[in-house]
């Protein structure tokens, strides 16, 4: 049984089973954050697909493994013991999210740039003014 140090004056004991879920709840969370944050700084940076890729790969990594640590730590595993543990458990996980999504975008042409169908269909779909009367904005 492990004991988690959340607060100084409570020692509350934590499964492993409970502990191994936390710790990949976290990495999923660390990997989605690090792949969003990358890809909207090269958005705002105005870079190609590869750099933003390889930005979005490398912050996912680093918020996702950061993200594991944080349970491993916080239930008293000893720095060392938890990155070992992170990084076996992690890599394989995160490699493969990130190999899945980073194809998908390579491969479907204009993933990243197309709209949503619901953006489009709402600008289509708009009621006509009071009294059944189109308005001269939306008449053809």
């Amino acid at each position: 049984m492990l004991h988690c140090r959340c607060n100084l004056r409570d020692l509350t004991p934590v499964g492993v089973n409970r502990l191994a879920f936390r710790a990949t709840n976290h990495c999923l969370t660390g990997c989605g954050i690090g792949e969003v944050l990358g890809l909207v700084l090269a958005t705002r940076w105005g870079w190609g697909d590869a750099a933003s890729i390889a930005l979005a790969v490398v912050l996912a990594f680093f918020f996702g493994y950061s993200l594991t640590l944080w349970p491993l730590l916080r239930a008293g595993t000893a720095l060392g013991a938890a990155v070992g543990i992170a990084l076996a458990a992690d890599t394989l996980s995160i490699a493969t999210m990130e190999l899945v999504d980073n194809a998908i975008i390579l491969i479907w042409p204009g993933a990243m740039t197309r709209g949503t169908r619901s953006s489009g269909a709402r600008s289509r779909s708009r009621s006509p003014s009071p009294g059944g009367r189109r308005s001269s904005s939306t008449a053809r």
